[in-house]
């Protein structure tokens, strides 16, 4: 079923009218100085009143190989869809699906290495800014935004002028840090190790 709704997403994306607004961005990836990978940002789409928000990355690290894909869907901001899919070594580990139902709350789906068991449960509350939307503006005024992945709300916290905090639900301290409202840099932990993104200044605005 959750196939079906995101292959009728995906033809509706390619049918309607499509405009880019901005444009991609890279970010490096590196652990101790080394480089490791990078991450993309997407230019925002825009279909008629919805705006499509993804982010991709990539890296190599203590012999494994993973990729997380991010992907978000709003409509007057508010979110409608999301999807995040974790993969190490060229398999799928997790799949969380989140999705605005007619009766106005949200159905959360977990799924682990592409199997049928999995996890739903359900969210009341209104989602007006994601993980991915921090590479996309600075997140001023706001106090928690939603984890694609983790199916969970996340606090936000200034911490200096352009500098945010965000607490993951794994224990992760994630800080975010912008000029002119865009994401320049984001320390983060990867397998326990200081992981740094930082912006290609060359795929910025």
């Amino acid at each position: 079923m959750m196939l079906k709704v995101f292959t009728i997403f995906f033809i509706f994306l390619f049918t309607y009218s499509v405009d880019g607004i901005g444009q991609d961005k890279t970010y490096s990836l590196s652990v101790a100085g080394k480089d490791i990978g990078k991450l993309k940002v997407f230019e925002l789409k825009k279909i008629n009143d919805i705006t499509v928000q993804k982010v991709e990355s990539e890296f190599k690290f203590l012999f494994q190989t993973g990729k997380f894909v991010n992907e978000s869907s709003f409509s007057k901001g508010r979110l409608l869809e999301a999807r995040s899919i974790h993969s190490i070594n060229g398999n799928v580990k997790e799949i969380t699906n989140t999705k605005l139902l007619p009766s106005n709350h949200y159905k959360v789906i977990f799924s682990e290495n592409n199997s049928e068991k999995k996890e739903i449960k359900s969210l009341q509350k209104n989602i007006h800014g994601t993980l991915t939307g921090l590479f996309y503006s600075e997140p001023v005024g706001s106090q928690e935004v939603y984890s694609e992945r983790f199916g969970v709300f996340c606090p936000v916290k200034l911490i200096a002028a352009g500098s945010y905090e965000v607490r993951m639900p794994d224990g992760k301290r994630n800080v975010y840090t912008y000029e002119k409202g865009e994401c320049n840099q984001l320390q983060t932990e990867l397998a326990g190790f200081k992981l740094l993104l930082v912006l290609d200044k060359k795929t910025s605005l």
